[in-house]
């Protein structure tokens, strides 16, 4: 399983993010971490399995584009303790 994790950093990324492409893959944001993309997709391949996980205040991603969640594979995305997605 390969893991990103963003913690009270930030990462920017103009194009498309894939979390679990062809295998497992996580990208983990807390401590008031913050990602921004142009698209996201999780889980984009048939055994794939893509997953995202925003935890703690002030740690938000934000998805400029399209946001795909199980586009072939499984995927799942958590927002928990007062984190942020937009999209």
């Amino acid at each position: 399983p390969s893991r990103a994790v963003v913690s009270g950093g930030r990462w920017d990324n103009a194009g498309l993010l894939q979390v679990g492409q062809g295998g497992v893959g996580e990208l983990a944001v807390a401590a008031a971490g913050e990602v921004r993309t142009g698209a996201l997709t999780l889980g984009a391949g048939d055994a794939a399995r893509g997953s995202v996980d925003l935890r703690g205040q002030g740690s938000w991603l934000e998805v400029a584009g399209r946001l795909v969640v199980g586009q072939a594979g499984a995927a799942e995305a958590s927002v928990r303790n007062q984190a942020t997605l937009r999209s």
